[in-house]
């Protein structure tokens, strides 16, 4: 076991010892950093989400805020929201509705293809995404803090390749 002294961490380590001795066959080290994984996102989504409530907003209409205002004005499809986010159409398209409500985004059919749907930031979403992006990059730079660049890189590289293997993985 790891001589990390958080409790969280070891409260994993000993569930999946035991585990473990019961199922000799079990990963160890897969286990725990998946496990390890999954509670670092839990925990950055938690305090992000404390922030974007005071703005009415969660982790994935906020996500989907800063995809939009990254494409400017251009707008980009459901798809590519689907695909720049990582979530399915269906949740997407229920954040899409309340933005919509809120008069934060709009929709309107691609002048090429007409059949195709549009999602673009209108002036008061680009103004909120404005106004709550220092308060996530306080959150983040607490996250990501101790980290040097050159740790950052390899989370990165890392991650980079953990996305990799699920997509191979995914049926298709």
């Amino acid at each position: 076991m790891s001589q990390d002294r958080h409790p969280r961490r070891r409260a994993i380590e000993r569930a999946l010892a035991g585990a473990q001795t019961r199922l000799p066959e079990l990963p160890y080290e897969h286990m725990l950093a998946a496990r390890l994984m999954a509670q670092a996102h839990k925990h950055a989504q938690r305090l992000s989400n404390a922030v974007l409530k005071a703005h009415d907003l969660n982790y994935v209409s906020y996500s989907v805020l800063m995809v939009l205002y990254g494409a400017g004005g251009a707008g980009i499809s459901a798809r590519e929201l689907s695909d720049a986010t990582g979530e399915k159409p269906t949740n997407l398209t229920r954040v899409c509705d309340e933005l919509c409500a809120r008069k934060l985004l709009s929709r309107a059919p691609d002048a090429e293809d007409r059949r195709r749907v549009m999602l673009r930031l209108t002036r008061s979403g680009e103004k909120l995404a404005e106004r709550v992006q220092p308060e996530i990059w306080n959150v983040v730079a607490r996250l990501y803090g101790d980290f040097s660049t050159a740790e950052l890189r390899q989370l990165q590289g890392l991650l980079g390749k953990l996305l990799r293997a699920g997509e191979a993985a995914s049926p298709r």
